[in-house]
C-alpha cells in the first residue's frame, strides 16, 4: 500500500473526465486531482502520516487555483497545470514535505497539475523513474491535444481540505515499469480529510506569503 495527499476540483469535471476515459489508463482508479504528495509506501506508518500533514495543514488557509494550461510531461502524460496559484501550491509542496519526508522530496520536478491521459506505444511499460523517448506515442498524443484544445478546458476551484488516498500496490508497480500492464480492477481509497482554515487575505497565511509579491504588484497571474 501506498500513500498520495491530493486535491479533488469540487467543480463540474465533465469534460475533463471525457478525455480522460478516452486517454488516462487511471481513470476508474481515481477521480480528477492535482497531487501535493506522491505516493509514499506504508512502511512510514499511515499513522505518522496523518500526524504530520495534520500538523502542517493547521497553518494553512484555503486558497483558489485556476488550471488551463497544457503541457507533455517527461514520463509522457498530458498535463493540464495552473496557471493561477502554482506559487502557492508549490509552497504547500515544499511544507508537506519537511521533516521526515524531506528525503522524498523532488521540488526540481513538481508541477501542480491534473493527468489528462498516459501516452505510450504499445508495448511499452510505464517508467515514472526513467522515461524513454522512444516509448512516446506521439501521434495519439497530438490527436489528444487537438480534442482538448478543442475543448478550451479552464477549471477554477478553492482548495480548502486535501484528502488522503491508499493506493495499491499494482498500481505503484505499475507507474515503475515493474508491471507489464495496467492492473485495471485497482481502485484508490480516501481514507483521511484535512481541512484548511477558511479563505482569507491576512497576512498569516502561508499561502500569502508565497504568492504575495505577486498580488502587491498586481503583475500577471503565475504560470505552473
Amino acid at each position: 500500500m501506498y500513500y498520495a495527499l491530493a486535491s479533488f476540483p469540487k467543480v463540474d469535471t465533465v469534460l475533463i473526465d471525457r478525455i480522460r476515459r478516452k486517454y488516462d489508463p487511471t481513470v476508474d482508479l481515481i477521480e480528477p486531482h492535482l497531487t501535493v504528495v506522491f505516493p509514499l509506501p506504508e512502511s512510514l506508518g499511515k499513522w505518522e502520516l496523518v500526524r504530520h500533514f495534520a500538523g502542517v495543514l493547521q497553518e494553512w488557509r484555503a486558497f483558489t487555483v485556476a488550471a488551463g494550461q497544457l503541457v507533455k510531461s517527461p514520463d509522457h502524460w498530458l498535463l493540464l497545470t495552473l496557471r493561477q496559484g502554482a506559487s502557492v501550491v508549490t509552497k504547500l509542496y515544499q511544507d508537506l514535505y519537511s521533516g521526515f519526508l524531506g528525503d522524498f522530496a523532488r521540488p526540481e520536478i513538481f508541477q501542480p497539475h491534473i493527468g489528462l491521459g498516459h501516452f505510450l506505444k504499445a508495448g511499452r511499460n510505464s517508467d515514472w523513474n526513467n522515461p524513454s523517448e522512444a516509448d512516446f506515442d506521439e501521434d495519439r498524443y497530438a490527436q489528444a491535444l487537438r480534442e482538448v484544445k478543442e475543448l478550451d478546458l479552464e477549471l477554477s476551484w478553492v482548495i480548502d481540505s486535501l484528502d488522503l488516498v491508499e493506493l495499491p500496490d499494482v498500481v505503484i508497480a505499475w507507474a515503475r515499469g515493474t508491471l507489464p500492464s495496467y492492473p485495471h480492477g485497482a481502485r484508490a481509497m480516501r481514507t483521511e480529510r484535512f481541512h484548511l482554515g477558511p479563505l482569507t487575505t491576512t497576512a498569516h497565511n502561508p499561502a500569502n506569503r508565497a504568492d504575495g509579491n505577486r498580488k502587491q504588484r498586481g503583475s500577471r497571474r503565475s504560470s505552473a
